[in-house]
């Protein structure tokens, strides 16, 4: 997910995750097995901009949820990234989408590595065009943009996870983004990046 806010789909992870783990808890034999089918466990991974909607007032409560990382503890899987000002696109691309950014993929691949993979392994993508370097300035105020090119790159890497672990299935939806400049060239960004290309096929991202 790479959005403004992504509090409320947070809250229903932690819900269920939190319903799983109590059943794991109450529902093991005295070798530990599983007495009864375990419900769903879910991981979820969200870049956004921290000093923007919901938490640009400071609510420590929102600042709070915005910024977890937690991992099998308590049965929860959740990780935050916060988007950071890049001063170029080799900024971007060889310091904090390789350094930063990518660990939303390396804790989904943990994860999954963790549960396994299957029939009942499903990848859905929150798309977010409001972090396009294209949005309003009026939007992205704080300066916590991505190239358009990113959702081409993050749906190429999305892709190589779900055909390791999902057998190929992804799910993506159009979240945020009010410019028309940035919904256009972000989502053909991401379309592009969704379409089954030959490896050997080389992108001009530069487009």
């Amino acid at each position: 997910m790479v959005k403004s806010s992504g509090n409320g789909t947070q809250s229903i992870v932690w819900q269920i995750n939190e319903e799983t783990y109590r059943q794991t808890l109450e529902g093991e034999d005295e070798d530990g097995a599983p007495t009864w089918k375990i419900g769903p466990k879910m991981y979820y991974g969200s870049i956004h901009d921290i000093l923007s909607y919901p938490c640009e007032d400071g609510k420590v409560n929102l600042v709070q949820a915005a910024s977890v990382s937690i991992h099998k503890s308590h049965g929860q899987y959740i990780e935050n990234i916060h988007l950071q000002t890049y001063t170029s696109k080799e900024h971007f691309w060889d310091v904090l989408y390789k350094n930063e950014y990518s660990k939303l993929l390396d804790r989904a691949r943990d994860f999954l590595d963790d549960t396994g993979p299957g029939d009942d392994v499903l990848i859905f993508i929150s798309c977010g065009m409001d972090a396009c370097e294209h949005e309003y300035e009026s939007m992205s105020r704080h300066n916590r943009k991505v190239p358009a090119s990113f959702y081409h790159r993050f749906a190429r890497d999305v892709c190589v996870l779900s055909d390791k672990y999902a057998n190929g299935r992804v799910i993506s939806v159009l979240e945020g983004g009010y410019s028309d400049r940035a919904l256009t060239s972000g989502a053909m960004a991401h379309l592009t990046g969704l379409v089954d290309v030959p490896p050997e096929s080389k992108i001009d991202e530069g487009w």
